[in-house]
Order: structure tokens, then C-alpha cells, then sequence
């Protein structure tokens, strides 16, 4: 037998050498983009785990430079930009995958050395060229008025003498959302509610957020209201951008001189209705704690890897389609493996990165200044144990659902509140530190102090949608809307109830802003989100959840 038609040829080489560089050029300009937070060793197992994809989609190809190869290239191509682009998508999308496919079928004889002659150049000015835009993980802007601001609105005639800071924590239930018939459920609450009556806080158990959706939830909190049409009070996407903030408005009104501390998710300063002492962004998706966190090599690799396989796209129609074939599979007895767990999200380790310079700011704060932040913690995917150590594997890393899937199994609800349950005691742990350390600075008895949530944990097994509203239960709707609200005010204690209650009036009450009787006394309910975007239906709240 003739061994030698066997070996690879030199063109297959050279085949391997294209589909290799069109699968690990993203990874390496995702990197490089952020100033690569991963050290040299990760880059290196980088390129052994796209090899082997490589080899994969080089055997596909075949050495025919038939139409089966035009394709496999037009479809690397085409996934190469769906990753570095922003237009390609839709209509946009399909049409350059067609002209991509025609140009493969026509350059199929020089193709694979076209596409190494490019993407080497595309790496080579890489890492010979500095790019004109500079990563920034954080961005604080001092001073200033941002579009819409009143400068010119009527300022309490006594500047108030102690300091305000209000936090708003993503994703934190409250004391009713908190499942008791959980492992563990009975002991947190216990211990929440201890973690605030040490500190002086009153801890409302009952606060119900009225939204699942950040933008929209914390839009109507900050407005002091609550309706089918919540929209009105933001524009945009990624960031949405706050339009009207009737609380802001009230502290400028007061004389508060006003520092907000925001990620690039949702954006309080762009058109805040009252001039800024400080302004100051953190990216939701930063990478820089990856340099120093307590991972290998491999597993901060992963991490990139992770990020960069949720993109949204083809990649994410792949793996949608993978869940769905994994649905059918089990329904037939067949067990397919759970390749990836995690969404590809790092906003708590983003958070929690920020929230130590938010610390060291905050507790030197002077009399006469608010500080309005909003902390993406306990945010999944849950990447912390309860004394803030970090997960490994974060390909495995869990959400508050199954990847593409929105609600639980009742097994999986149940061993995520155990996940759940223990990043939220590493988001006390934190708070500690800041309660701590305005202790610490002499700032502690002359602060006023407000946290909430913006909804609930939403571990619920069926999302509270318009279209399921007849299949919700009590623990779904716990999951999904009942949240944090706490606060310690110098006044003394306040006269509170412990009833259900939105976020939004509880705010009002504890800042002692009149929002009218009709709103006061209007019974308590939730909005669903419909099948549309910004459609909102109404829901009583139960009586008992």
C-alpha cells in the first residue's frame, strides 16, 4: 500500500494554516482590545483549543476546492465578521455572506493563501501598531451639567448637613423572596436581617419592584411611579439612557451636591436633570480583574473564551439551536452534554472590581454630598462563594436560568438559590466593608444610607410573562419581584408597616417626597412583559404570594 497519499500535503498546510487564523484572529483582537488581562501562558493554550476547530473545518473543506470548500471558507469568513463588526446582521448579514461566498467560489484556487497573507497582516499591525483608542475599564468625569439639567432650580435654603448614599443592588431579593423550603433559605434570611439591625438599618421584607426588567424597573423607581408605559423614562440601548429623574431633581432641589457611580448597562448622567459633581462608568463586561484573580492560565483563558462564544450572531443562533436539540434529545431518552453553562457575562466580578474605588471615594464623603450607585451584585452568574472567592471553570459558571432558556426546573431553581444564596453573602461582606469604613472615617452617624434591589432573584421556573400569566405561581412571582429595601436615616426611626409595597413609594416615604394620595392609596400590582417590546400588562399582586 502506498503510504505516502496519506501524509498531509503542503497544501493542506496551508488549508489549516486559513481556517486556524479565521478562528483564533477574534479571540487574539478580543484580547488585544482589552490590553490583553490574560498573561502570555493563557494566549498560548488559546491557540491549541482553536487548532483543533481548525483541523475540524480543514477536513470539512477537503482539498478539492470544490463547492464544499468555497463554503466551509465563506462560512468562517462570514463568522470571522460577525464577530469584529457591528453591521453584520440581518438582511445586511445575509446578503455579505451571499458576495463572501461568491468571491470563495471564485479565489477557491488561491484562497487559503489570500485569507494568511491578510489576517497575518490584520495580526502583524496589531501588535506593531498601537491603536489609537485606548481601553478604559472605568471613566470618571468631574464636575459639569449634563444636557437637561436645571441648573437654575430653586435650592433649599438649608444645605443639607450629613451625607447621602444610595445604592441600588441588581438581582438582590428581599426577606419574602427568599425561598424558606430551599437548603439554606431560612438561615440567610435570618442572617440579612441581622446584618441590617446591626448596622441600624429598618428592613422592609415586603418590597415588591413591580418590573423583572432593570431599565425599566429602576427608570420608574427613580420617577417615583409605576405603569403599562414605563419606556417614557429612558431611550437607547447599552447603554439606555435615563431621560427624566425626578429624584435626582429632588436632591438638587435639597442642595445635595450630586456623584453618581453607574456601569455603561444603564446611564444615569447623559441627560440628568441636575448638575454632576462626579460622574463615573465602569464597564459591565471589564476584563481587568482577570489579571489578578486566582485562576490558571487555562481558566483565564476560558474566560475570554467564554465571552466570546455568547456573542451575539451566528454563535449565538448555534448554541440556541444546541439547547433546543438538547431538549428534543432528552424528550427522547438521549442525554447530550452541557457544553457550555455559563452566558458569557462577568458584571458582578466588573462590580465588585469598581465597588472597592466607589468604597475608598464614598467614605471620605463630605456633609452635603449624595452618592447615587448602582452595583450589578448579587448579579449572576454566580462566580462567588460566600467570602467572595472566586469559582474556577467558568465555562460552567451558572445563571439564573439555563443558557437561552427563561425559567427553571424546580432542580435547577433549587441548586441555584444554593449558588444564589452564596454570592449574596459576599455582596453583605462588601457592604460591611463600606459600612466599616465610614466608620472608620468619622462619617458614619451623620450618613443616611438607602439600598434596594431592582427585582427580585429571578430563579423562577416560569418567567413572568403576559402569556404565562396563567401558569404563574407564588414562587414565581417571590422570584421575580420581591426585592431589597433597607435604610438608615438620622431622623430616627420611621413608621413603617411591614405590608407589601413598591420599591418607588418606600423611596418616596423615606425621603419624605409627597407623591399624592391617588398613587398612595392605588392597590398593589405588577406589569408583565408582553410579547412585544414595551408592552407592559397589569397583574394583582397577591394578597398572600
Amino acid at each position: 500500500m502506498d503510504r505516502t497519499r496519506f501524509r498531509p500535503s503542503n497544501d493542506f498546510w496551508i488549508r489549516l494554516a486559513a481556517c486556524f487564523l479565521l478562528v483564533w484572529t477574534p479571540y487574539f483582537l478580543f484580547s488585544s482590545f482589552r490590553d490583553h488581562p490574560i498573561p502570555a501562558g493563557a494566549l498560548v493554550y488559546s491557540v491549541a483549543v482553536f487548532a483543533v476547530p481548525a483541523l475540524g473545518f480543514t477536513l470539512v473543506a477537503g482539498g478539492n476546492r470544490g463547492i464544499r470548500h468555497a463554503l466551509v471558507f465563506a462560512f468562517l469568513v462570514s463568522l470571522f465578521l460577525d464577530l469584529q463588526t457591528t453591521w453584520f446582521d440581518g438582511v445586511l448579514a445575509a446578503g455579505c455572506a451571499l458576495v463572501v461566498a461568491c468571491l470563495c467560489w471564485l479565489l477557491r484556487e488561491h484562497l487559503a493563501l489570500i485569507l494568511i497573507c491578510v489576517l497575518g497582516a490584520m495580526l502583524a499591525g496589531t501588535v506593531l501598531i498601537p491603536s489609537n483608542e485606548q481601553y478604559v475599564e472605568t471613566r470618571s468625569v468631574e464636575g459639569g451639567a449634563p444636557r437637561g439639567a436645571r441648573v437654575g432650580a430653586q435650592v433649599g435654603a438649608d444645605p443639607p448637613t450629613g451625607t447621602l448614599v444610595h445604592i441600588i443592588l441588581d438581582e438582590f431579593a428581599g426577606l419574602g423572596g427568599i425561598p424558606e423550603d430551599i437548603a439554606g433559605g431560612q438561615v440567610l434570611r435570618k442572617e440579612i436581617a441581622e446584618f441590617f439591625r446591626s448596622y441600624g438599618f429598618e428592613l422592609r421584607a415586603n418590597a415588591i419592584s413591580q418590573y423583572v426588567s432593570t431599565k425599566v424597573s429602576i427608570s420608574s423607581m427613580l420617577n417615583f411611579e409605576a405603569g403599562e408605559t414605563p419606556e417614557k423614562n429612558y431611550r437607547g440601548k447599552r447603554p439606555f439612557i435615563l431621560t427624566s429623574n425626578r429624584y435626582f431633581e429632588t436632591l438638587h432641589e435639597r442642595g445635595y451636591s450630586l456623584s453618581v457611580y453607574q456601569s455603561n448597562y444603564l446611564d444615569y448622567c447623559a441627560e440628568a436633570p441636575a448638575p454632576l459633581a462626579r460622574c463615573l462608568t465602569y464597564r459591565y463586561d471589564g476584563t481587568n480583574w482577570l489579571r489578578s484573580a486566582d485562576l490558571s492560565d487555562f481558566q483565564k483563558m476560558a474566560v475570554l473564551l467564554g465571552m466570546l462564544l455568547n456573542h451575539p450572531g451566528i454563535l449565538e443562533t448555534f448554541w440556541k439551536s444546541y439547547v433546543g436539540l438538547r431538549l428534543q434529545a432528552r424528550q427522547m431518552g438521549i442525554s447530550l452534554p452541557v457544553v457550555m453553562a455559563w452566558d458569557g457575562r462577568v458584571a458582578p466580578l466588573a462590580s465588585s472590581s469598581a465597588f472597592g474605588s466607589v468604597r475608598d471615594t464614598v467614605s471620605l464623603a463630605s456633609p452635603g454630598t449624595a452618592h447615587f450607585i448602582h452595583l450589578l451584585l448579587p448579579h449572576s452568574p454566580y462566580v462567588f462563594d460566600s467570602s467572595c472567592g472566586l469559582r474556577d471553570k467558568p465555562l460552567k459558571w451558572q445563571s439564573h436560568h439555563p443558557l437561552h432558556r427563561r425559567g427553571n426546573s424546580s432542580a435547577g431553581r433549587d441548586q441555584r438559590y444554593g449558588l444564589y444564596f452564596e454570592q449574596v453573602r459576599c455582596t453583605l461582606r462588601q457592604l460591611g466593608g463600606l459600612f466599616d469604613a465610614l466608620k472608620a472615617e468619622g462619617n458614619w452617624d451623620h450618613a443616611e444610607i438607602i439600598l434596594h434591589g431592582d427585582h427580585g432573584s429571578r430563579l423562577y421556573e416560569t418567567a413572568p410573562r403576559a402569556e404565562a400569566r396563567s401558569e404563574l405561581t407564588a414562587g414565581d412571582l417571590a422570584d421575580g419581584f420581591s426585592t431589597l429595601f433597607a435604610s438608615k436615616t438620622t431622623r430616627g426611626p420611621m413608621v413603617t408597616d411591614d405590608s407589601a409595597g413598591p420599591v418607588w413609594r418606600m423611596l418616596a416615604e423615606t425621603l419624605g417626597v409627597n407623591v399624592g394620595p391617588g398613587e398612595q392609596d392605588s392597590p398593589l400590582q405588577v406589569y408583565l412583559e408582553g410579547r412585544e417590546d414595551d408592552s407592559w400588562v397589569t397583574y394583582p399582586w397577591p394578597a398572600d404570594p
